[in-house]
């Protein structure tokens, strides 16, 4: 269960703040949902400030203009790491080439890192099915991937988190991506 602390509050704040006017790719949702749907997925498996801090944060030094010593200032450098061990380089323009450089990153990232990986792949899953049940195959062109390479994504995930972390959270996951093949279309 998710516990109000004055440190999540603020973390709320930020994150909204800083997400205020970011929309979700296909729906144009209010980005913070995504955010706040992490750590709720998380709050199911820790209630460690830090995590749940740190999953609000997740996406703002990546999407946003959030400065990271700002981040630090304000949170502390245990959350700036976990945060940045799930931060992605925008500027390798390539999806698998991004991808690839991201994993080596995460098999070297907190575990707080791991699990906000975990929690924010199956809300982005839970997400990519609910669109696809509406727009079908048009809508992975906004993702610049396809299905193949979502499920491919989630298997990397899971691969490198093994038994680092709450095996709950990962066959939460594998439950997701299983639905996900069975939707897309890629059941072995």
């Amino acid at each position: 269960m998710l516990h109000w602390t004055p440190l999540i509050d603020l973390a709320i704040r930020v994150a909204a703040t800083q997400h205020q006017a970011a929309t979700r790719k296909v729906n144009n949702v209010p980005y913070i949902t995504h955010p706040f749907a992490v750590a709720s997925i998380l709050a199911d498996f820790t209630n460690d400030e830090t995590t749940i801090v740190s999953a609000l944060l997740h996406d703002t030094i990546e999407d946003t203009s959030y400065d990271p010593a700002d981040l630090e200032a304000n949170f502390g450098q245990q959350v700036l790491a976990i945060v940045q061990g799930v931060t992605e380089d925008k500027s390798i323009g390539d999806w698998q080439a991004r991808k690839d450089d991201y994993f080596q990153a995460l098999a070297q990232a907190p575990r707080a890192s791991k699990m906000i990986a975990v929690a924010d792949r199956m809300h982005n899953l839970y997400s990519l099915m609910d669109e696809y049940q509406k727009h079908g195959d048009d809508m992975w062109d906004l993702f610049g991937s396809s299905p193949a390479r979502q499920i491919w994504a989630t298997e990397e995930l899971l691969t490198i988190v093994g038994g680092a972390i709450d095996v709950g959270l990962t066959d939460q996951l594998t439950q997701t991506m299983t639905a996900a093949k069975e939707m897309f279309g890629l059941v072995d």
